[in-house]
Parts: structure tokens; sequence; C-alpha cells
């Protein structure tokens, strides 16, 4: 299991430490943290990129681009703990 943190437009472009958004990230961690299921922070690598069109609006409504780069992340964190497939079987069920 991954929980995989949801980066909102506040947080990333307004460094905004904070609003609700970033208090219930510090949520989500604890709760991760106690329950000993990984979580991947979002924030940072959006934070590094946010010159780039990431958000459709100022909430977290995610462009395609960001889409992206959140399944980046998911894809690395997922290879890093040796549990993403190497090929995928178009007919296998997901």
């Amino acid at each position: 299991m991954l929980v995989v943190e949801e980066p909102v437009f506040e947080v990333v472009h307004l460094d905004d430490r904070d609003s609700w958004s970033a208090r219930s990230y510090q949520i989500y961690r604890d709760a991760a943290d106690e329950a000993g299921v990984p979580l991947l922070g979002l924030v940072e690598r959006f934070r590094s990129r946010r010159e780039e069109f990431l958000f459709v609006d100022a909430g977290a409504h995610l462009t395609a681009h960001g889409y992206a780069l959140v399944a980046e992340a998911i894809a690395e964190a997922l290879a890093l703990d040796g549990t993403a497939p190497s090929t995928l079987d178009a007919g296998a069920s997901m």
C-alpha cells in the first residue's frame, strides 16, 4: 500500500504553510506513519516545477501534465519498493 499526498495550488504556488491544506498534509503524514504505511509526498516535486502548467485552476484540479507528474512519482516509488511490474500484460485483469 502507498498513500499519495495530493498537491494543491495554494501549498505549491503560494507556499501557504498555515492553510487548511498544509495542515491536513501533516495529519495524513502522521496517520500514515502511525499505520506504518509509506506516504509519497508530492509537494516538493511540484514546487520544484511550479513554473510548469500543473493546475487547471487555483485548487487541486491538475492538468494532464500535472497528472503525468503524479504518475511518474508513483511509478518511481513503486520501482524503488520493488512492487512495480517490469512489464504489463495487456490481457491481465487489474
